[in-house]
């Protein structure tokens, strides 16, 4: 029997729409580069899969016959605005209106202008209003005149400046019926959904302003098929707009979600939020990845009370997993970082960022996108102080403990977990013999207080040993200009290194596997004696059975 391959001309329509579907996911157009000539903005804009209308005639009437494809990108091309418009038909539009530097302004009226008139066509809305005036008002009325059948996404990422610091109320939510909406992401804005399809929300409202935990409950309550939360949670108890709401309704059960990346902002009220009366009232299961940021108060609550907060979710599972970052800087505050996780479902590798900063990049990646940003599995607590407080390592190590399930914890990373004074090492040593259970750990210390490096050196004995089953020790140097890396202070690095490898080999528990990791942040080379540098790598490699030195020059 006899094969034919069909050529793309003896395709079917019905399959090379499929195929243009796919192109247009592929290569879509849009803005390429800005270019900025004697002080002018101009746009280079790539045409992506609309080329393909110039294959051949036939390609060209199919292509114009599809106006979902036209209707998806009207906002790409604002120069051809129009014409897509019109290709696009009564398909249900996808208008992604943010101002890049040098858009025409007279587009984005007409884009708004469209995207209002139009609403109850509109698939996808991304707009951003920054100023109060007819646009916002035309913008609420336009959201809540009618039922919004079509709308699956909607992302208003700054609705009012002028509202800034404005409490939020119940009263100034808006009643949003789009009954088959998934993603919604509001900055500045609170709703009211009736969507019981809602996959994905972030809640976000500025700096100063003091949210409404009564009517925040309420609207989870409604969301009951929820998987992403991201959001922040400057709620004071019950305001008195939730007198309507009952506060003993029971807790808003998030029974489906996946993960939460939520955050505190501390700043001087006559009444201080409370973000531990919102969690007690949600429930969300013990799978579900948590992330929490916390910036305190002041030393009237200091980490502690951020801590308690939420700290019995890094017990809730058996974690094997577990990163600590104490980062102290002595004129700007100090800075708290834990993370739990399963290490197999880290996305890299034991020691490196988990996540971008718990902040506006954690998380970014709404539910079907294609392009998600790495997060940090399992669950995350961070905590900013200001710069009036010092925190000890010796009052955090053993509240961690108190919370965590130590027997459980393989992998183990402490990251500028660094001694203040002689009662740190104490408590890093501790803390230490606690975990009998880890065989991989990970240090970045600094020279002027190597801490666990020094705790691991002078709690090694014979009869307790720390760490006892630890086989891989895996040690970042990190390289900057201004620290002077001169032959004296590698020589101290490199000890602490040593010393470590003795002690363990001297008690009958060495290490079996240094992993050297780092790099040069800053030119020029490093200022010291590289035979130096090689003969304290070879002392390093005899006390060892394997060294891996990826350090990048």
């Amino acid at each position: 029997m006899r094969t034919e391959h069909l050529a793309m001309q003896d395709l079917p329509d019905d399959i090379l729409s499929y195929i243009f579907d796919e192109l247009a996911l592929v290569d879509p157009p849009g803005l390429a580069r800005q270019l900025y000539v004697e002080g002018r903005i101009t746009h280079e804009y790539t045409l992506g899969w609309i080329t393909a209308t110039h294959v051949c005639r036939r390609w060209r009437i199919l292509i114009f016959s599809l106006p979902p494809l036209w209707a998806a990108i009207i906002c790409r091309l604002p120069l051809a605005f129009e014409t897509l418009l019109e290709r696009a038909r009564s398909a249900p539009l996808t208008l992604d209106i943010i101002p890049q530097k040098g858009t025409n302004s007279e587009w984005l009226t007409r884009a708004h202008e469209v995207a209002f008139d139009r609403i109850e066509n509109v698939r996808v809305l991304h707009c951003s209003l920054h100023r109060a005036g007819p646009l916002l008002d035309r913008a609420r009325d336009a959201l809540t005149r009618s039922t919004l059948h079509l709308l699956v996404k909607l992302d208003i990422p700054s609705f009012s400046r002028e509202e800034k610091g404005e409490h939020i109320t119940p009263e100034k939510a808006l009643d949003l019926d789009a009954p088959n909406l998934r993603v919604a992401s509001l900055h500045g804005l609170r709703c009211n959904f009736t969507s019981a399809h809602l996959r994905s929300l972030e809640f976000f409202h500025y700096e100063g302003a003091i949210d409404s935990t009564g009517h925040f409950l309420q609207v989870l309550r409604n969301t009951p098929l929820l998987e992403n939360l991201r959001c922040t949670i400057d709620c004071l108890p019950f305001m008195e707009g939730d007198l309507h709401l009952n506060p003993d309704e029971g807790p808003a059960r998030l029974v489906h979600l996946k993960r939460l990346c939520a955050w505190r902002h501390a700043y001087a009220r006559n009444v201080a939020p409370d973000a531990a009366t919102f969690f007690r009232n949600l429930y969300i299961p013990a799978t579900c990845v948590f992330h929490y940021r916390d910036i305190t108060d002041g030393p009237q609550t200091g980490w502690q009370g951020a801590f308690e907060t939420c700290s019995d979710r890094l017990r809730q599972l058996p974690y094997d997993a577990l990163s600590i970052h104490i980062l102290s800087l002595d004129e700007e505050g100090d800075f708290i970082r834990i993370d739990m996780f399963f290490m197999h479902e880290c996305p890299s590798p034991l020691g490196r960022q988990l996540a971008p900063g718990l902040d506006w990049q954690c998380c970014t990646s709404s539910i079907g996108h294609r392009s998600s940003s790495l997060q940090s599995p399992g669950v995350r607590l961070q905590i900013d102080g200001l710069d009036e407080e010092f925190w000890r390592t010796e009052d955090i190590l053993p509240k961690i403990m108190s919370q965590i399930q130590s027997d459980f914890i393989v992998h183990l990373a402490l990251d500028d977990v660094n001694d203040r004074t002689e009662a740190d090492v104490i408590a890093i040593s501790l803390f230490l013999r606690r975990l009998n259970a880890v065989t991989t750990l990970f240090v970045r210390f600094n020279v002027n207080g190597p801490g666990a490096m020094l705790a691991l050196a002078t709690a090694a004995d014979y009869d307790n040993p720390v760490l006892p089953k630890l086989r891989v020790l895996i040690v970042e140097q990190v390289y900057h200009l201004e620290d002077g890396w001169n032959d004296e202070r590698l020589n101290q690095w490199w000890m602490s290194v040593i010393v470590v490898l003795e002690r363990r080999k001297e008690t009958g528990n060495p290490v079996h596997t240094l992993r050297l990791t780092g790099r040069w942040m800053d030119a020029p080379l490093p200022a010291f004696d590289r035979t130096v540098e090689e003969n304290l790598a070879e002392r390093a490699r005899l006390l060892v059975d394997v060294l891996y030195d990826e350090r990048i020059w």
